[in-house]
């Protein structure tokens, strides 16, 4: 874990966090369920004077998009924090803006579970951006323990399928995300959900009215630089990633980034 690791496929989502988010998971006591863990607040036990985490780096770790640190906060105090990737070596001293605290918390990607860790947005220096942020930090309670979209509901909407070879339902992308994969696509939707600014990056959710709830294959996340708001119905173009997993239980089954966003 003292070694950067680099290479590892995000986040983000993330950015795609209020300074102090309100975040719950189910409890999963006694049981590591591919990334889940106990989420609550870090109200107290993290935080130092000024509200941000602070100490000495000791360890660090590159992976999905994330950096992981150990801080020496003194005293024999250590605490590991989560942050989109950042540049830190071992020996600097750092502030860290506070966030989600998890306990018992299984990464895949580092193959490590964590008593306790907590998922920050990022550097003090990052603060301008930290309530932006809050708003995609949400979507991890979806994330954990595999339930994609846990907190977004099936829309009555009614979209027909985009245009030309690489149109598809979203239903479509999810039946043949592995074999899309890596793949241009072309997805027509109404817009339901928009988070902005989170790690450089717009993060939108689109519905067409395919699919079920119970299945989770109705609603699919996209990233891009431009802004459509939420009712708008458009046609999102770019590249389909499958089974992308960011790391701090941001997994999406199927999910297309950087993409190009226009009104229908």
């Amino acid at each position: 874990m003292g070694k950067k690791t680099k290479g590892v496929a995000c986040f983000l989502v993330l950015s795609f966090l209020s300074l102090l988010l309100t975040a719950a998971c189910s409890e999963n006591k006694g049981r590591q369920d591919k990334g889940a863990g106990q989420a609550k607040t870090d109200a107290a036990g993290g935080m130092q004077a000024g509200g941000y985490l602070r100490g000495r780096v000791v360890q660090t770790v590159d992976a999905a998009g994330y950096t992981y640190v150990l801080l020496d906060r003194g005293g024999g105090a250590q605490l590991w924090v989560a942050m989109p990737a950042a540049k830190v070596s071992i020996g600097d001293n750092v502030s860290i803006i506070p966030g989600v605290e998890m306990r018992n918390f299984t990464s895949n990607t580092l193959k490590r579970t964590f008593d306790r860790i907590i998922f920050s947005p990022g550097m003090a220096s990052s603060a301008a951006a930290a309530n932006e942020a809050a708003g995609h930090m949400q979507l991890s309670e979806a994330q954990f323990g595999g339930r994609p979209h846990g907190q977004m509901d099936k829309k009555d909407v009614h979209v027909v399928k985009a245009e030309g070879p690489n149109g598809y339902t979203i239903a479509e992308i999810y039946a043949k995300r592995t074999a899309l994969s890596g793949s241009a696509v072309a997805v027509k939707g109404s817009v339901v959900k928009v988070s902005t600014g989170i790690m450089g990056k717009n993060w939108i959710h689109i519905q067409d009215g395919s699919g079920a709830q119970d299945k989770g294959d109705f609603d699919l996340t996209v990233t891009s630089q431009d802004l459509p708001k939420v009712g708008d119905v458009v046609v999102a173009r770019g590249k389909l990633t499958a089974d992308k997993d960011f790391g701090a239980g941001y997994r999406y089954q199927a999910i297309i980034e950087d993409a190009s966003i226009k009104k229908d």
